[in-house]
Formats: structure tokens, C-alpha cells, sequence
């Protein structure tokens, strides 16, 4: 559909892209805004809190690293997802966590880096992938990697081109603009890359486009606008129709008059576009989104003419840059405005670009190097200091306080008295505060300078002072009526009226009464008194040292909680400063060693320390805000106790109080529920509602793990990465993290662990590195958390780190291992198995041979008995005498097995059966033959029992070697 014609300064085009400058004209003008300057480096440092209207409540920093300024002018910033933040320069890219810088150039002999160093455009898109725009095109950054990718490299033409911005739109396109008339819109999916041309046939040249954006609001169409050279461009992508809207009636006249900012501000009425705040090279200018023209509306003051930067805060508030003029924040619905500039603690007035980050902070960069940053005050307070420091107070230290019936403040300080006004809205008057002052021996003055008690009543105000006891104030005359007092009480610690309108005065020698009818102090007690309160049901609480004392409604003293007592559980030492009943009944006391709790009805203590949470254990003032808050005032800032949650939180003077080092009966809830505390640098005034809380809540992030030993650094850790993997020869590592507090990171304490290794988590501390050695192969589990300077704890970060074994430990080895082993134990089973078998059978052998030597044995006892029964038969019986005695025959003689007769014959007699017989014969022919020479050989043969001549002379001579004649004649 063809664009219509607004009015008559709109102007229709050919969808061609139109030329706003030559690259030489371009390339001066950022030459004059971006060239280098010998900066000097200085570490970063914090300013005092700037206390200026209710626009703008600030802190400021700034940051002036030799890292920042190698880059030089600060031409582009962005916050990543993590928390993180990028600043990127004429050489180089950083990202900064709040202690330390990492860089980013281009190095040509390695692949990752940037294709150039000129960074000009940072864009983080809706998947939190970071582009970069530099002199050579565009780069992608892969985060888990910590590399870069040069699109331009696979989109030669983006390489012409030095890229200016970059913007996403609701489609997920990335639309490039370069230092030519040429537009890109890049699909990073497809990795397709469109050329859109938005030249005008009467242009005079190709010219840069620095800014562009595309209505986000319900209803709003798919147009881009870009701000030109001379005004701005409506272009509708799908048509590539175009519409023009020049600066000035005469389009020649603004030529020359870059477009070099768009922010777009809604309007509050539904339906209604709103308006372009339009930042040009001669100013700011509106453009009226519904009437399609520039409109002359009230703006803001600027102290310079090129505004290069707009950005909104989440309150509404606009920030713009201006040309040497600083830094200008804007309230549209007040109108109200006020200039940050180097009068006011700016590094320079030339700021270039500007970034609000996720905790409101401001950051400001700038020309030719550096960055002033604006931190939000955690609270917006009225202050008021001594006129030493330029305030209205007698003397920034601060004693005592009261409020008196018409709500004005009576503050007792170091130097005086002082009266201050405050207004309706809570609004301290500086104007209305008069000064009471010690004036040596004039009768109608303080009679000491330092005010250290105040009691006020309707038309009265009884005043404690240091060394020159009470003295009471007429408030219609401001006449003083001095009290005398013992020397030893002249310098009271508090002044307290009770219920009965009795006042009670607290001294290190004592507590005393002042009886109202007769004016006269009455010593009570010789203990000291530090505070004093009355219960609700009438009794009182005194502190004092090492001690708290319980009376009763007439002053009797009922009980006494001292340290030296077994009831006195948990009360440390010390001085007993502030005392509270809250509204359950519950007695609380600050202390030098923590806050007591003491519950109604208990005996015992509860005692809170810095180990709880608390920033400083030197309570010296409590006040109650409500059912749940209590408010601490401590030697080290203010802490508000969350009695329910049992959290502390804490505010210091860099979070927008007066000072650190509050003193005792300092504090008080107004009337009105506006909190008031005294310091040592004056009085902090505020409503409870009025703390914010800035705290980046995001867990503490891993900006870099080391191996230790080697030369490089070992693999980076960056946001969306939960493991590290290491090997095991790099089982020696360093760990460090960021909780990623740009406002106080010298103030964030961080605590770990290391699961798997570590038994517990480590005791608080400002150290961001750790150091592990040697761990053993495995899976641990590192966990850290930080807490902030608030008191609050960020979430816990967990990373798994698993070192693995060394190769001869894998889990592939482990299963040869196991394989060869199970092969092994196989092998021995089988061998173990033939083993028990062969064993078995040598033992079976060996018994069996066993058994049979003992049979054998046996055997052979019995043969042995056998022929000692053939032996002794032979020799009585004489058997063998029968020439038909057989073996059978002397079996049944002697009742015994033949063949065992045989067998112990042969074994025993060592002859044979017939060798024995014929032996016993031939023994007893010779028996014969010599004791009968009568007989006859034959007879001799026949009654030895031989039955045959031929054996028998056979057997004779085998046996004497000669026949038997022989024999006979042998012998006489």
C-alpha cells in the first residue's frame, strides 16, 4: 500500500535507501568525536553520595582503568544476561565484573577474535547472543566458546561498511545500519542477509544513519524509523515504501544536522502512539507520532548542542547526552531537570553514550576514555549536617534527640542545641532551625556545649549536657533555668519521663529521680544507667554495664540480669545502650556484643551476632517501624531486622546515610512513622517506605578458571555453563567468580564449597579466587554464594566439575581390566579346580598307599607270627618226620592258610616250603647220624622222614656239602 501524505513538510520516496553523508565525510565525524587522547589511568574510586533534588539521589563512581582507557571513547555499552557488563572502544572490546576487565581484539593470526577493533554498536537480542558492530562488519560472540564469528566473512558487503547500529525487531531480525545509505536486515536463522535502500534521488551523498527503532506497543505497525541526515525515515520493509520527515520546513537547510538518537516515550493515553524524542547534532526535538510531525514542545535544558544518547529508567526519568554538556536527567511529568557535569564529579563533560543497567545505575562513557557512573541512593533521606560540612546543625555530631508536640526535632549535639522545623510532608525545614549555644558565663545560654540528654514536654525542654548537668529550656522565651548538681552527677546519659510524669536521669555513677513537686533529684541506685524504658505494664528496664536491672512501678528493683548470673544466659559484656519493648512484649537490647531478645515470659537471652547476619554487633539504638521491622543504629550504618524472615539488612552512608557511627539515645520513630537517626556526620531523616533496595539479585557468577602450572590459562567459564570438564593432569586449578555489584563489589564477601572435598562452606570473605590441589579423579560439586553489603545472600551458583581419571583408569580400561581379570580368575578357577582334583587323588593315593603299608604291615606282623608259629611247631612236633607231610597237612596242624604258611615261610624263614621241611630232616638225619652210628644210612633217612634215597642224599649234601656217610665219618 503507497504511504499517504501527512502534511505538507512530508515527503514520499522510491523505496531506495538515500545517502546521508560520504564515507570520508562519516569517517570525520567520527574521527572528531572518537579521536584517541593521551588519557591518564587511575584506579577506580568511589565519591561521596551527591545529594541533590528528588531527581536524582545518586552516588557517584568513576572509572578511569588503563583497560578502559587502551579502548579510548566509550562508543558502546550493554548489560548482558548474566549481569555482565560490555563497553566497547575505537581498540577493542571489555567486559567488566565489576573488579576486573577482560579484553577483546582483533589478531589476525588467530581465528575467534574480532574482525576489527573498532567496535562501534553492542546489541544483546531477545536469546541474549551478543553482536558487535565494528569498522569491518559485524561479529556473533559464542559465550560457551569465548570466540567470536565474523558474519561479515560468509556477507562480504557488510564488510565495506562501518556498521553504526544495530536493533532488533519484533519479528527476531536484526536490522544493521551502516556509514553508507545502505540498511541491512539480517535473519540470523536462516543466515540471510537483505539490502533495503532508503537513498532520496535529490540527496547529496551517501550518509551515515546512527539511529533507528520500531514501535513496540499494542497496534503498532511493522515500520522502521530511522533517524538521517536532516530527520527522520518511516519505512514499511514489506512495501518498501517510505516516508520522510525533515527537521526544518527547508530540507536543505538540516542536510547537514545528523539524526544521532530515537527514543520513543508512550503516551498515558490508551490508543495514542506518543512521541520520538529526536537527538540531533543541534539539539533535542520532538516529533508527535500522532500529528506525524516535529512539534515545539518545553524541553529540557542542555548545556551542549549534539545529544547522542537517550535512555529511560524504570521511574520514568530520562538521561541525555549533549555535546560538552555532560549528562542532563529529565522528569516529563514535573519538568524538572538537573545536569550531571564535571563540576559535579564527572570524569569530563563529554559523555558519548549512556546505559541504565538492571539495578538503575547510570552509566556514562565517555570521551576520550572513561566512565562516571551513577548508583542510586538505597535511600531517599532528608539530611542534615553541621555547618562545619556546610549544613544548618550547630555540629554534625549528634548526641541526643526529641520530638516535641508540634512535631519540630530538638538535636543535642557535640556543639549545641538546635530546633529544626519540619513540614507536613515530613520535610525538614532548613530554613526554620534555630541554634541554642554554650556562651561561657552568660547567664541565658547552654551551660556546656555538648547536649547529651533531652526531655521535652508541652512548654518545656529539660537538657542533659556534658559536665554542666541539666538546665531546662522555656520554649515561649528561650530563657534557660540551670539545676544544681553534685559534681558527681553532672553529666547525665539520658533523661527519661515515665507514665507518671516523673523523670528518671541516667548517669555512670547512678539513677535518679527528680521529684516533681520539689524540683530535686533523688539517687535511687549507684549502678550505671546507659537506657531506660517503661514496660507496658509499668515496670522499667535499665541498662547498664555488664547488667540489666527490672524495677518495679515505684522504682524497687525486682531483678538483675547480669553476666555473672546463671539467668543472665547468653547477655555478653559490655555496655547495655539501647532498649525496646516491642509490641509483643518482647524486650530487645543493643549491646556492644549483638542484640538481645529477651521473650516475654523466658528467662534466658537470645543473642544475635555478626555470625546471624548482623554487619556490626555494637547495637547502641533500636526503634520499632512495625509488627515486623525493627531498625538498628550501629557503630558501622543502620540495620533494619526482619523479625518474622530473621534477616538482616544493612544501609550505610554509601547507600545515602548521613554517617556510619551512630551513638547511644540516638534515634526515634516521629509521630508521622519517619524514622530519625543522629550520627557522628549528622542527622538521617526518612520514611521507612522510602528504602529501596537496588540489589542485583542474580547468583554469583565463574568469570575465569586457571589450571595451576601452566603458562595459559585453562578453559573460561561464562554465563549458561554448569560444567567444567579437566583431565586428570589438571587435577590443580583456580576458580574466580563474581557476584557482579558495580556498586560496592569492595564490600561483597563470598563463601564456597566444594562438594566432594570440602566439609563445610568457608568462613565469609572479600577473596574471589580459590585455589584446589591435587583433587582425586571424580565428580564435585562447587557451590557459591555471596552476600551483599546489604546483608542479603544471592542465590547459590552450582557447577559440576568432574576431573577424569587418567587413561589406565578409565572406565574403558576399568572394563579390560575387569574382562582380563574375570579371564584370570576364570584361569584360576579352572586351574584351582584341576588342583583340588589332582590334590584329591594324591590324597586318595596317599591314603590308599597309606592304608595299604598298613595292611602290608599288617600283613607282615601276621606272616611274622605265622612263621614263628611253623618255626616253634617244627621244633616241637617235629612234623617233618612225616614223609608225607604236606603244606595242607600242616594247615590243618596249625589252623592257618597254606598260603599264609607259604608266604611267612618265604618272607620270614626265607626258604620254601619243601626247602624248610627238607632242612628240619636233613638236621635231624645229622642228629641221628651222630648220636646212633649204629643205624643204617637208610634208617637215619627214613626217621628223619625222607621217603627216597636220592632226595635224601641230595638234600644232605646241598645242605653239609658232603653225602651222609661222609658226614658220620666225619665225627669220632
Amino acid at each position: 500500500m503507497k504511504p499517504k501524505r501527512v502534511n505538507k513538510r512530508t515527503k514520499i520516496y522510491s523505496a531506495n535507501i538515500y545517502n546521508l553523508c560520504s564515507l570520508n565525510v562519516c569517517l570525520l565525524a567520527i574521527s572528531f568525536f572518537i579521536v584517541a587522547a593521551n588519557a591518564f589511568a587511575s584506579i577506580p574510586q568511589q565519591q561521596s553520595p551527591i545529594q541533590v533534588n528528588a531527581l536524582a539521589k545518586v552516588k557517584l563512581n568513576k572509572i578511569e582503568t588503563p583497560e578502559l582507557t587502551s579502548i579510548g571513547g566509550i562508543l558502546a555499552m550493554a548489560q548482558d544476561g548474566e549481569g555482565f557488563l560490555w563497553f566497547g572502544g575505537r581498540n577493542g572490546l571489555l567486559r567488566y565484573d565489576g573488579y576486573e576487565f577482560k579484553a577483546y581484539q582483533h589478531h589476525p593470526e588467530q581465528s575467534g577474535t574480532l574482525n576489527h577493533n573498532f567496535v562501534t554498536s553492542l546489541l544483546f537480542d531477545s536469546q541474549q547472543r551478543l553482536w558487535v558492530g565494528s569498522h569491518q562488519g559485524l561479529n556473533l560472540y559464542d559465550p560457551i566458546q569465548d570466540r567470536f564469528t565474523s558474519i561479515s566473512a560468509s556477507h562480504p558487503e557488510l564488510e565495506i561498511d562501518t556498521i553504526e547500529a544495530l536493533y532488533e525487531d519484533a519479528e527476531k531480525s536484526l536490522w544493521i545500519t551502516t556509514s553508507s545509505v545502505k540498511v541491512y536486515r539480517y535473519w540470523r536463522d536462516e543466515d540471510r542477509l537483505e539490502i533495503h535502500d532508503l537513498s532520496r534521488a535529490e540527496s547529496s551523498g551517501d550518509r551515515a544513519i546512527y539511529a533507528m527503532l520500531a514501535l513496540r506497543q499494542p497496534g503498532a505497525d511493522s515500520s522502521m524509523w530511522f533517524g538521517v541526515s536532516g530527520g527522520l525515515i518511516r519505512y514499511d520493509p514489506s512495501s518498501g515504501g517510505k516516508l520522510f520527515f525533515p527537521l526544518n520546513d527547508d530540507d536543505q537547510n538540516t542536510v547537514d544536522n545528523y539524526v544521532r538518537s530515537l527514543h520513543h516515550l508512550p503516551s498515558q493515553t490508551h490508543g495514542e502512539p506518543g512521541i520520538f524524542w529526536v537527538g540531533t547534532d543541534q539539539g533535542l526535538r520532538l516529533f508527535d507520532l500522532a500529528q506525524q510531525d516535529f512539534v515545539n514542545s518545553e524541553l529540557p535544558h542542555l548545556k551542549g548542542t549534539t545529544v547522542r544518547a537517550i535512555v529511560a529508567d524504570a521511574s520514568g526519568k530520562h538521561w541525555l547526552t549533549s555535546d560538552g554538556g555532560g549528562l542532563t536527567v529529565y522528569e516529563p511529568s514535573s519538568k524538572k531537570y538537573e545536569i550531571f557535569d564535571q563540576s559535579r564529579g564527572f570524569i569530563n563533560n563529554k559523555v558519548i553514550t549512556l546505559l541504565v543497567d538492571r539495578s538503575g545505575s547510570v552509566w556514562a562513557g565517555h570521551y576520550p576514555s572513561g566512565v562516571s557512573v551513577l548508583h542510586p541512593l538505597t535511600i531517599s533521606a532528608n539530611i542534615l549536617k553541621g555547618a562545619a560540612e556546610g549544613g544548618r546543625l550547630t555540629d554534625s555530631d549528634v548526641l541526643a534527640l526529641a520530638e516535641d508536640h508540634n512535631g519540630d526535632l530538638w538535636v543535642g549535639t557535640e556543639n549545641g542545641l538546635n530546633r529544626i522545623a519540619v513540614g507536613s510532608e515530613g520535610v525538614i525545614n532548613s530554613n526554620k532551625v534555630n541554634h541554642y549555644r554554650h556562651k561561657g558565663n552568660a547567664g541565658n545560654s547552654l551551660p556546656a556545649s555538648a547536649v547529651t540528654a533531652i526531655s521535652v514536654s508541652s512548654d518545656t525542654v529539660l537538657l542533659g549536657t556534658w559536665m554542666g548537668g541539666l538546665s531546662e529550656l522555656n520554649m515561649s522565651d528561650s530563657i534557660f533555668r540551670h539545676f544544681p548538681a553534685a559534681s558527681s552527677r553532672i553529666s547525665p546519659q539520658f533523661i527519661f519521663r515515665d507514665s507518671q510524669a516523673r523523670l528518671w536521669l541516667g548517669y555512670n555513677e547512678g539513677l535518679s529521680v527528680i521529684d516533681p513537686v520539689i524540683g530535686l533529684q533523688k539517687p535511687m541506685y549507684y549502678f550505671t544507667a546507659l537506657s531506660m524504658i517503661e514496660s507496658k505494664n509499668g515496670f522499667f528496664w535499665v541498662g547498664g554495664t555488664d547488667a540489666v536491672y527490672q524495677l518495679d512501678k515505684q522504682g524497687g528493683l525486682i531483678k538483675t540480669f547480669s553476666v555473672n548470673s546463671e539467668i543472665a544466659n547468653n547477655l555478653p559484656r559490655g555496655d547495655i545502650f539501647g532498649l525496646l519493648e516491642d509490641d509483643k512484649g518482647d524486650l530487645w537490647l543493643g549491646s556492644k556484643g549483638g542484640l538481645l531478645r529477651l521473650k516475654k515470659g523466658a528467662s534466658t537471652f537470645d543473642l544475635f551476632t555478626k555470625s546471624d547476619g548482623l554487619l556490626n554487633p555494637e547495637v547502641s539504638c533500636i526503634v520499632e517501624q512495625d509488627a515486623r521491622y525493627l531498625w538498628l543504629a550501629t557503630s558501622k550504618g543502620l540495620t533494619r531486622f526482619d523479625r518474622e524472615a530473621q534477616v538482616f539488612y544493612h544501609l550505610t552512608q554509601a547507600n545515602g546515610l548521613a554517617g556510619d557511627q551512630h551513638k547511644r539515645n540516638t534515634c526515634l520513630k516521629r509521630r508521622n512513622g519517619q524514622l530519625v537517626f543522629g550520627s557522628t556526620k549528622g542527622l538521617t531523616m526518612f520514611k521507612p517506605g522510602d528504602v529501596h533496595s537496588s540489589l542485583n539479585s542474580s547468583a554469583v557468577v565463574l568469570t575465569h578458571v586457571s589450571v595451576l602450572g601452566e603458562e595459559e590459562n585453562g578453559p573460561s567459564i561464562f554465563r549458561g555453563v554448569d560444567e567444567i570438564s579437566l583431565s586428570y593432569k589438571q587435577s590443580s586449578f583456580a576458580l574466580q567468580f563474581s557476584a557482579l555489584n558495580f556498586s560496592e563489589p569492595e564490600n561483597v564477601r563470598y563463601s564456597f564449597l566444594l562438594e566432594g572435598h570440602d566439609t563445610q562452606w568457608s568462613p565469609l570473605s572479600s577473596n574471589r579466587k580459590v585455589n584446589y590441589l591435587g583433587l582425586s579423579p571424580g565428580e564435585y560439586t562447587f557451590k557459591i554464594k555471596a552476600m551483599y553489603p546489604s546483608g542479603i545472600w544471592s542465590p547459590s551458583k552450582s557447577v559440576l566439575i568432574t576431573l577424569a581419571s587418567p587413561w589406565w583408569l578409565s572406565r574403558v580400561v576399568y572394563l579390560v581390566y575387569a574382562l582380563v581379570l574375570l579371564l584370570l580368575l576364570g584361569a584360576l578357577y579352572v586351574f584351582g579346580k584341576k588342583w583340588r582334583r589332582h590334590r584329591e587323588q594324591i590324597l586318595i593315593m596317599q591314603k590308599k598307599s597309606a592304608a595299604e603299608a598298613k595292611l602290608k604291615q599288617q600283613e607282615q606282623e601276621k606272616l611274622a607270627v605265622y612263621a614263628k608259629k611253623v618255626s616253634l611247631f617244627f621244633e616241637t612236633s617235629k612234623p617233618y618226620l612225616d614223609p608225607d607231610l604236606s603244606l595242607g597237612m600242616l594247615s590243618k596242624f596249625l589252623g592257618l592258610p597254606g598260603r599264609d604258611i607259604s608266604t611267612a615261610i618265604n618272607k620270614h624263614l626265607h626258604s620254601s616250603f619243601a626247602e624248610l621241611v627238607s632242612g628240619y630232616r636233613v638236621k635231624e638225619a645229622k642228629r641221628l647220624l651222630e648220636s646212633d652210628r649204629k643205624k643204617s644210612i637208610t634208617d637215619v633217612m627214613l626217621e628223619a622222614g625222607f621217603n627216597s634215597k636220592a632226595t635224601f642224599y641230595r638234600a644232605f649234601r646241598a645242605a653239609c656239602d658232603m653225602t651222609p656217610s661222609e658226614y658220620r665219618s666225619a665225627r669220632p
